[in-house]
């Protein structure tokens, strides 16, 4: 039995010299054009598929404020207010929030109020669960922020204290500590594609991070 073997593909030349010469360099020419047209397309389309990636993060940036005012939502009640609101337009997830007194961190809005402004005044009201000097439980409203998902436009009240007479002298204090930066305030929240920022109560923009650094001493209510 024999087996034909196909014989190797020759080109067929013209005759003329010249001619072979130009056409396979001719044809080696237009397939270098054609990978070279290729690859050009293929960088085009990453680049579109970059710029509509960065177009859908830039439409999804949050941008967190930290502010406090002393009206309710009524705008007429008088009510201390530490508030955290996105006003970007993307959820931002706050994962780290440190709240400081001189310096020193404070883990939560009982030690805040004892070092800064009524030392023992926290624990006196959980020694009588009704009032303390006047202060009734309830006035005072805490919200935990830290670990939680602000949707654009969304604000969140760290805490809210409603102003009577009784509460007036320490709120007063309470204000005066963070219009002097006794009391501080830090956090760090991120995007939904994993963007990170700080942000303090003083600064003027976000400062961009790579992740959130674990808070040494976090604020968790």
């Amino acid at each position: 039995m024999e087996v034909e073997v196909e014989k190797p593909h020759a080109h067929h030349r013209t005759g003329n010299k010249r001619l072979d010469f130009i056409l396979p360099v001719t044809a080696l020419f237009v397939s270098l054009v054609s990978i070279l047209i290729a690859w050009h397309h293929s960088q085009i389309m990453r680049e579109l598929v970059h710029q509509n990636e960065r177009i859908v993060e830039a439409e999804s940036l949050p941008y967190v404020e930290i502010y406090t005012s002393d009206l309710d939502d009524d705008h007429r009640t008088p009510t201390y207010r530490m508030t955290i609101q996105n006003q970007g337009v993307g959820p931002a997830r706050i994962a780290e929030v440190s709240m400081f007194v001189n310096g020193r961190p404070v883990p939560d809005f009982n030690t805040l109020i004892d070092q800064c402004c009524a030392p023992g005044l926290m624990k006196a009201r959980g020694a009588d669960k009704k009032q303390y000097r006047g202060i009734q439980n309830g006035d005072v409203i805490l919200s935990s922020v830290r670990d939680r998902m602000i949707r654009p436009g969304e604000e969140v009240d760290v805490f809210e204290w409603r102003v009577t007479p009784a509460s007036q002298p320490i709120i007063d204090r309470l204000k005066d500590g963070f219009a002097s930066n006794k009391i501080t305030t830090s956090l760090c929240y991120c995007s939904v594609f994993g963007e990170c920022w700080t942000r303090t109560d003083d600064d003027r923009r976000p400062t961009p991070v790579k992740e959130c650094p674990v808070a040494a001493v976090p604020y968790r209510q």
